[in-house]
């Protein structure tokens, strides 16, 4: 197990012991959420999210409770910009 370790740091480490610099490509996905619709929410979540990875995304976020699109949060935006 300790090998096995030892092997991995050895593939990302420099001879300098610093992490060899990596590519991250993070997609961020932007959807519209229909209360109480959670299939749909989640089917467009699906696409969204196949198409980020087809762009070369490997780390993918997705808005806070997309799938459920709480009514309570739709509220507090409402009230907080008609005050």
């Amino acid at each position: 197990m300790l090998d096995k370790y030892v092997e991995r740091c050895a593939e990302v480490t420099g001879d300098d012991g610093l992490m060899k610099p990596r590519t991250l490509r993070v997609g961020a996905v932007q959807m519209v959420s229909e209360n109480g619709a959670l299939d749909a929410n989640l089917t467009r979540a699906a696409r969204l999210v196949r198409e980020a990875v087809d762009m070369g995304a490997s780390l993918i976020l997705l808005p806070e409770l997309f799938h459920t699109a709480n009514p309570v949060n739709r509220q507090v935006a409402h009230e907080s910009i008609h005050r």
